[in-house]
């Protein structure tokens, strides 16, 4: 089993209140897929037990990435297109970078009425599959993280 653990940069919520927002999301973007698939543990903690499960402190959301391990095709087979064509209404690419939005309403509204004016995101990943050694090794790969509050 592969576990990874990581931690996103302090986010300041400077005046934010538990009372001025009716729903939050972490959403996470530009998810590369060309690894394992796997199951995503969000946590508001600035640090993480030893054995991390959904029951430990500041436990905020999950989401799973099915992911593809190992590209079968010939060269470039698993690389989508760099661009989109105007008026193009084909599906995109399969291995398009995915979007994630993870709901973490009552975990954001428990730390703020816990008097916390900043954020530490940690991300625990894990997967129960293989992956052939190929440089990169990190599960959860991104372009961007943000908190959403509607």
């Amino acid at each position: 089993m592969i576990e990874q653990r990581y931690r996103l940069p302090r986010l300041d919520l400077g005046a934010l209140r538990a009372d001025e927002f009716e729903e939050a999301f972490v959403e996470l973007y530009g998810i590369h897929h060309l690894r394992p698939s796997y199951t995503a543990w969000l946590f508001f903690s600035a640090r993480l037990p030893a054995k991390v499960t959904p029951q430990s402190r500041g436990y905020a959301g999950t989401f799973a990435l099915f992911g593809h391990a190992e590209c079968w095709g010939s060269p470039g087979h698993c690389h989508g297109p760099d661009g989109l064509r105007r008026f193009d209404t084909r599906p995109s690419h399969p291995m398009t970078p995915a979007f994630k939005r993870v709901p973490v309403t009552q975990a954001l509204k428990r730390h703020l009425h816990a008097g916390k004016s900043t954020l530490d995101i940690q991300i625990y990943a894990y997967t129960r599959e293989a992956w052939p050694d190929r440089g990169d090794k990190s599960l959860v790969c991104c372009s961007g993280v943000q908190l959403v509050t509607l």
